[in-house]
C-alpha cells in the first residue's frame, strides 16, 4: 500500500524486544540502520496500532525522516515566544537568566530550583526562545509524560523535538558495525550521533558518575549542542558530582575543558573546592565554608552580570509553603523487637563473612554485602507495615489523600494486601507496572478517584493536590516516607512528590524506633543540609528542629 502520493507508507512501531517475534509474523521487520521495528503498507493492521509511535518519541522522528515528512507543530498555531503559557514569576526569572548565558556564550545553563517549582516550564518556554531547531529532551522513562504534556501545553513552534530516556540515547549513536562494538561505552567511542541544536538534561544528576556508559553516551549526544540546559534539584551532594557540568565550569573559570573532563576530581582538588585524596587513594569531599562559597560562585553568583546556574527554595517565593518533614517513630513490640535483632545480628554475620573475602572496604559494595543490605532493611520494613497503615487511614480520615513511598516492592505489596483487607483502595506506580498504565494510576489519584497511591519511583512525577480541576483533584495530600533512603538525592526527590508547585503536603518519616533506622535518619537529615549548603541554601530550620528530635 502506499501513502497519497503513491510511496510506500512506512510506519515505525513503538515496541520492546519482548513484542518483535509477534510483529513479525504480522510482516514488521527490523531495520538496523535506525535500531527500530518497521511495517511496511497501509493501513496498519490493527493488532500492531497499539504500537503507534507516540508524540515526540525517538520512533515518531525516525518514522518522519523515512516518509520524507515534516514535523506537525504541537498546538498547530504555536509561534516562538508566544505566550500561550504566563509563568509564574520566579519561573520567568529562570527563564531570563537562562537566555542571558545563551546570549553571552556559555555552553549551557543548570535550572537548580527545589523540587516542584517548576523547573520544566521554565526550561521550555526558555527553548521556545531560542533560535535552535532541533531540540533534545533526556529524561527519566517516568518523567516522558510530564513532558510530553508540557510541550502539547505550552506548545512546540517551529521546533522538531525528540523525548528519550536516558537508558536509550545509544539509539542516537550510528555506529557502522554494532557487531564490533562489544559495550554501550564501545558505542560512544565509535559512534557518530545525530546533532541537536539544544539539549536538556533533565534530573541531570544521574549523569554524576563520569565514568559510567549512561554519562559517556549524554557526553557524546550532547557535545554537537549549541546550548544545553541542564535540570536538577539534587545537582550533586559534593563537587565530585558535579562533573556533568565540565564544560559550564570551563567557560566560567577560563580553564580548559580538556583538562577539566581528563582529571576532574583533580581539578577540583586545584581549585581548592574540599576534594583530597582520602584512605586507600578514594577521593573525599570535606565540607567547609571556603568550598561551599567557591562552588555557589562557579555557578550562582553573577560574574559580568551573568550567573550559570539559578537556585530557589520555597522559602524565596513569597506565598510558597515550607516542606515539613515529620519524624514518625515506630516503636517495635517486644516480639517485633526479638525479631529485627535476629535479622541484625544474621546481617552482621554475613557482612562480616563478606569482609573476610574481600575487606572491610568493599564488603559493603559487593554483590554478597549488597543482598544481606537488601534482604534486611526489607525484612525491617516489614515489620512497620502495620504501622504505616495505620497512620494512612488515620491521614484519609482527617481529609487528606495518601502517597507512600517504599524501596522495596515487597513492602508495596504488604502495605497494599494491609490496606485490602481494610478495605481502602490503592493503586501504585512501581516498575513493576508498565509505564502507560503507571501514568493511568497516577492520574486516578490525582483526580481524586482512589485515595492511596503506593510507589517506588523517586523523580519526575507529580503527587500534588490541584493538578487537575474539580473536587476531588483539590484534595489535600500528605506522604509516608515508609522505607528511608541513604542518598539526600534521592530523599529530597521522594519528598518533592506530593509538596510541589505550592501546594503543602506534610511528609512522614517512618523508621523503627532504637534500632539501625533511626541512625538513617540522623545522617540522612546531616546530607540533606549538607548538600543545601553546596547549593548556597540557608540552614534549613525545620531539618535543623527535625534532627534535634531524633539526636
Amino acid at each position: 500500500m502506499a501513502d497519497k502520493s503513491g510511496h510506500p507508507q512506512i510506519h515505525v512501531l513503538q515496541i520492546d524486544y519482548s513484542g518483535y517475534a509477534a510483529a513479525g509474523k504480522l510482516g514488521a521487520r527490523w531495520d538496523t540502520e535506525w535500531q527500530v521495528c518497521t511495517y511496511i503498507g497501509n493501513p496498519l493492521p490493527i493488532e500492531l496500532a497499539a504500537f503507534a509511535p507516540r508524540a515526540f518519541s525517538y520512533e515518531a522522528y525516525v518514522e518522519r525522516s523515512l516518509n520524507k515528512q515534516t514535523p506537525t507543530l504541537q498546538p498547530e498555531d504555536s509561534t516562538p515566544g508566544k505566550d500561550r503559557h504566563v509563568l509564574r514569576p520566579h519561573q520567568a526569572e529562570a527563564m531570563k537568566e537562562a537566555l542571558k548565558a545563551y546570549e553571552s556564550k556559555l555552553p549551557g545553563f543548570l535550572f537548580a530550583d527545589e523540587v516542584g517549582l517548576g523547573k520544566t516550564d521554565a526550561a521550555w518556554e526558555t527553548v521556545l526562545r531560542l533560535p535552535g531547531r532541533k531540540i533534545l529532551i533526556v529524561c527519566p522513562l517516568g518523567v516522558i509524560p510530564v513532558w510530553r504534556e508540557t510541550l502539547l501545553r505550552q506548545g512546540t513552534g517551529n521546533k522538531e523535538v525528540i523525548i528519550l530516556n536516558y537508558d536509550r540515547l545509544k539509539k542516537l549513536i550510528r555506529v557502522e558495525d554494532r557487531t564490533k562494538v562489544k559495550s554501550l561505552k564501545g558505542v560512544a567511542r565509535f559512534g557518530e550521533a545525530l546533532a541537536f541544536d539544544v539539549v536538556i538534561f533533565d534530573e541531570s544528576h544521574r549523569l554524576k558518575n563520569m565514568t559510567s556508559a549512561r554519562f559517556k553516551l549524554a557526553h557524546e549526544v550532547g557535545k554537537k549542542a549549541d546550548f544545553h540546559l541542564w535540570l536538577s534539584a539534587t545537582a550533586g551532594q559534593n563537587p565530585l558530582e558535579l562533573g556533568y557540568l565540565s564544560s559550564l565550569l570551563a567557560a566560567r573559570t577560563g580553564d580548559s575543558i580538556k583538562d577539566i573532563s581528563k582529571d576532574f576530581e583533580g581539578w577540583c582538588s586545584k581549585r581548592g573546592l574540599g576534594i583530597s585524596r582520602g584512605k586507600f587513594g578514594k577521593w573525599d569531599y570535606i565540607e567547609s565554608k571556603e568550598s561551599c562559597e567557591k562552588v555557589q560562585r562557579l555557578l550562582f553568583i553573577p560574574q559580568k552580570g551573568i550567573v550559570g546556574a539559578v537556585r530557589r527554595t520555597p522559602r524565596d517565593i513569597a506565598g510558597w509553603p515550607e516542606i515539613q518533614r515529620i519524624p514518625f517513630p515506630v516503636e517495635l513490640t517486644p516480639d517485633q523487637l526479638n525479631l529485627y535483632k535476629l535479622e541484625w545480628n544474621q546481617f552482621l554475620l554475613a557482612l562480616r563473612g563478606e569482609a573476610k573475602k574481600v575487606g572491610k572496604e568493599k564488603a559493603s559494595r559487593s554483590i554478597n554485602g549488597l543482598a544481606a543490605i537488601t534482604r534486611f532493611r526489607q525484612k525491617a520494613g516489614r515489620l512497620r507495615v502495620e504501622s504505616t497503615t495505620n497512620k494512612i487511614i488515620e491521614l484519609l480520615e482527617n481529609g487528606r489523600q495518601v502517597a507512600v513511598s517504599c524501596q522495596y516492592l515487597m513492602n508495596v505489596e504488604e502495605i497494599e494486601e494491609a490496606l485490602l483487607k481494610e478495605k481502602v483502595e490503592c493503586l501504585t506506580f512501581t516498575g513493576a507496572v508498565s509505564p502507560a498504565d503507571r501514568e493511568v494510576n497516577r492520574v486516578a489519584y490525582q483526580k481524586g478517584e482512589v485515595p492511596v497511591m503506593l510507589f517506588t519511583s523517586m523523580e519526575g512525577f507529580n503527587l500534588h493536590q490541584g493538578e487537575y480541576p474539580g473536587r476531588g483533584g483539590n484534595v489535600p495530600r500528605a506522604q509516608i516516607d515508609h522505607d528511608l533512603r541513604w542518598s539526600a538525592i534521592e530523599m529530597n526527590q521522594i519528598d518533592g512528590r506530593s509538596h510541589r508547585n505550592g501546594q503543602f503536603a506534610p511528609v512522614f518519616w517512618s523508621f523503627a524506633k532504637d534500632t539501625i533506622e533511626e541512625r538513617v535518619a540522623e545522617v540522612m537529615l546531616l546530607k540533606l543540609n549538607s548538600m543545601q549548603t553546596l547549593h548556597g541554601d540557608a540552614r534549613v530550620p525545620e531539618i535543623d528542629a527535625l534532627l534535634q528530635s531524633l539526636i
